[in-house]
């Protein structure tokens, strides 16, 4: 077996692929059913090649068991920085009073999501739910309407949401505020 640090690109690639394969084997299998042939059979690659790059089953096992430590241990440390970040925002929520809207820049509406900040008012409009149902039962050709104008548009959410519930449509929305203008 070649040293890791005399490997090629290639050849370190080919390591890591060997470990994904034979770990995907093993669980698919059983450990005691899978041999080394089968590892580079999976590959299409020679067993010599195999056995180039690992001296024996068992040292393709603990790599691929290492190599899966590592990146859940990776993932951990990412989901415990993502709680760290998701505290300082219900720490700021509530201490500072601040809408999480306004400290995530993101509000959520029907099903669709809107990037939002202290020039808006949260979105939240109880026509969001008539629109997604293309204001049935009054509206009996939602493709029949041309043109929707909304007023007062803030975010543009409202308009967003008309404009894709009703694609046959021009939707015109208007808004006065500079800072609402800059988020729609």
């Amino acid at each position: 077996m070649q040293e890791i640090k005399d490997l090629t690109p290639y050849r370190l690639s080919l390591r890591d692929r060997i470990l994904d394969a034979a770990m995907i084997l093993f669980a698919k299998h059983g450990i005691r059913a899978v041999k080394m042939d089968d590892v580079s059979h999976a590959l299409s690659i020679s067993k010599r090649t195999l056995y180039e790059l690992y001296d024996n089953k068992e040292q393709v096992l603990l790599e691929g068991v290492k190599k899966y430590r590592k990146k859940r241990h990776e993932e951990f440390l990412q989901e415990v920085e993502r709680t760290k970040d998701v505290m300082d925002i219900i720490e700021r929520r509530i201490t500072e009073r601040i809408p999480a809207a306004y400290l995530t820049h993101e509000a959520w509406l029907q099903g669709y999501a809107f990037y939002v900040d202290r020039g808006v008012i949260v979105p939240r409009s109880f026509i969001a739910e008539l629109i997604v149902d293309q204001f049935a039962p009054w509206v009996s050709d939602p493709d029949s309407i041309e043109d929707i104008l909304e007023l007062c548009t803030g975010s543009g959410c409202l308009a967003i949401m008309m404009a894709d519930q009703f694609q046959n449509a021009h939707v015109d929305a208007v808004e006065l505020s500079p800072a609402a203008l800059a988020v729609a």
